[in-house]
This record gives C-alpha cells, structure tokens and sequence, in this order.
C-alpha cells in the first residue's frame, strides 16, 4: 500500500518481521526522515530525492533503500526513532496483535455466537445504538437457512441441499 503522491509512505518490514506504517508528508519530514529516523544524510543531496516529485519519479528505488534500512533493526527501534523524530507512523498488527489490543478490550469488541460446532468468537459492531442494539443471532448449519433466504430472494429452494463441498445454493 503506498501513496499516490507521498513517499515514501505505507508499511515497512522491520528485521522482526512485523510492519512499521510511515508517512513522510513534507520535505521538512523528508529532512529529519533522513537524518533521524534512517540516518541517510546522503539522500538529501541526492538529485533523485530532493523534491517530492523526484521521490515520485524515483520510487521504485527510493522503496528498495528504504525497505532495506527497515530491515536492519526490529519495529520497536523503528517506532522508537519515529517517536523521538515526531514524525507520524503506525504499527501493523496482525490478528493476534489485534484481538489482544487494549482498545478492542476494553470495549468488549470479542463476542460469541453460538453454531452447530459450538461457541464462535466473532467481532461486535463498533457502533453502539442505543435505540438499535447490535444482533448476535446464532450461525445456522450448513443450508439451515437455505429456504428462507430463497424466499427473500423469491428464487426456487434447491432439489437437494448444498453440500459442504460446494457450500452454496
């Protein structure tokens, strides 16, 4: 994922293999990016990163420098250089990293609905309504509700129910 305009922009693969998301905005940024965060003086008096626009024209290789700065040390040193350099950047976390979040805890956002195979954790909605409570019904089995949603669609119920192989209508 990178940026139309800005670069380098998106996530980087840090030496432990998880991602940093950067976003250097302004030559400013470009500036203390350089100096502070990768330190690589030299690009800035290099003709093919000068400007925002010859990053642009020159991204392909600009992103190979710096995805190799990237995995010199782990995301923490990285997160701990974009911090010190105030510069804007993100954690990439993956599902575990995500589900174990604070945030998503102390929101309740990890709730069960039940399925023929037993309980299923699953995302709550973000939304809280007042007025319009969120539904956890439970999962159906495989083509439990094959004629309802045949109904609502008003085409025929099949012959014989989906199998599990094809798992669909």
């Amino acid at each position: 994922m990178r940026h139309q305009y800005i670069t380098p922009y998106g996530p980087y693969m840090a030496s432990d293999q998880k991602y940093v998301g950067v976003a250097v905005a302004s030559a400013t940024d470009w500036e203390i990016f350089c100096r502070q965060v990768i330190a690589r003086p030299d690009l800035l008096d290099d003709a093919k990163f000068k400007t925002a626009e010859a990053r642009r024209q020159n991204r392909n290789e600009l992103e190979s420098l710096i995805e190799k700065s990237f995995l010199e040390y782990p995301s923490a040193e990285w997160k701990r250089r974009l911090e010190q350099a105030r510069l804007p950047y993100g954690s990439v976390n993956n599902v575990a990293e995500v589900l174990a979040h604070p945030q998503l805890l102390a929101r309740d956002m990890i709730q069960e609905i039940d399925s023929p195979v037993g309980p299923v954790p699953v995302l709550a909605s973000p939304l809280r309504l007042s007025d319009s409570p969120q539904r956890l019904d439970p999962l159906p089995a495989l083509s439990g509700d094959t004629e309802s949603v045949c109904a609502a669609l008003d085409i025929q119920t099949p012959k014989s129910p989906p199998s599990a192989a094809t798992a669909v209508i």
